[in-house]
């Protein structure tokens, strides 16, 4: 269909993003002069529409059981699959362009340390515990949790019955297979997240 279409070139492209990401720092290539910064204005769209397709695709329960439901009725039934890979590559994609652009703040601030070097020895300046209000690695890592809480959202409860008898899944298999697999993306993404911040996620 047109639409699996226009969701498989969408992952595609952020499946070579991811891969060009991962080789390479891409800020180099985007223009970050001024207040227009490239790479942020794209990260920025990635979030968007990845959280747009996520928002779309949260199935509820109870009194609001069919919202939302409508996405879920209509259409090929492999776009979702084709979505939530597109989420796990643009999750990737933004925690990489996060790490490049922590790492050159380390490098600037001489924090990045040889092996020969002493890890535990102070920093001239004393200013460890001075706070950044407002910084792109800031920004772009705030995007991205909020990104990973939508993908857990997309968890689906039990349904539990008052009768004895056995019921069958209130889900359809397209719900579950959507729900495991941004659920399982965003917990990878999420486990390094606490490992380039350990600090501020310390207790997250």
């Amino acid at each position: 269909s047109k639409e699996a279409d226009i969701e498989y070139a969408l992952s595609l492209n952020l499946k070579r993003l991811r891969v060009l990401s991962k080789r390479c720092d891409l800020s180099e290539f985007f223009d970050d002069s001024g207040d227009n910064n490239e790479l942020e204005a794209l990260c920025s769209a990635v979030t968007d529409g990845l959280a747009r397709r996520l928002k779309m695709r949260k199935v509820t329960t109870g009194e609001n059981e069919k919202s939302g439901s409508k996405i879920w009725r209509s259409g090929d039934s492999r776009v979702h699959k084709i979505v939530a890979d597109g989420v796990s590559e643009g999750l990737m994609f933004l925690l990489s362009i996060i790490a490049w652009k922590l790492y050159a703040i380390q490098e600037q601030e001489g924090l990045v340390v040889d092996d020969n070097e002493d890890l535990l020895e102070e920093s001239p300046g004393g200013d460890d515990d001075e706070e950044v209000q407002d910084h792109i690695v800031l920004r772009l890592r705030n995007r991205l949790i909020a990104l990973t809480e939508l993908c857990f959202e997309q968890f689906l409860p039990d349904v539990v019955s008052d009768e004895d008898e056995e019921t069958s899944s209130p889900y359809t298999e397209e719900q579950i297979v959507f729900a495991d697999a941004v659920q399982i993306s965003a917990g990878q993404v999420a486990s390094d997240l606490r490992t380039l911040f350990p600090k501020e996620l310390a207790n997250a």
